[in-house]
């Protein structure tokens, strides 16, 4: 990294602080479509939105917050 970078010294990196599972984790039965982040109009959540109700057998998901009371007020109507 310190050369591809061009740093003064060699970087330090962080351990992932999430402990992960030994065992692989069992799949779901049915299939689960996740949107994660920052609800935000510069990451198009209408695509996301149209499909949920294009597919009602899917279950769609949100999980994040909307940047403004609005924009929460508009997802929680859609």
């Amino acid at each position: 990294m310190k050369d591809i970078y061009d740093l003064d010294r060699e970087p330090c990196f962080l351990s992932n602080p999430v402990i992960l599972p030994k065992d692989r984790p069992k799949k779901s039965s049915e299939p689960i479509i996740c949107f994660l982040g920052q609800i935000r109009q510069k990451k198009r959540p209408e695509p996301f939105i149209e499909l949920a109700k294009r597919f009602p057998e899917i279950k769609f998901v949100f999980i994040g917050a909307a940047m403004t009371r609005g924009g929460d007020v508009y997802l929680r109507k859609n």
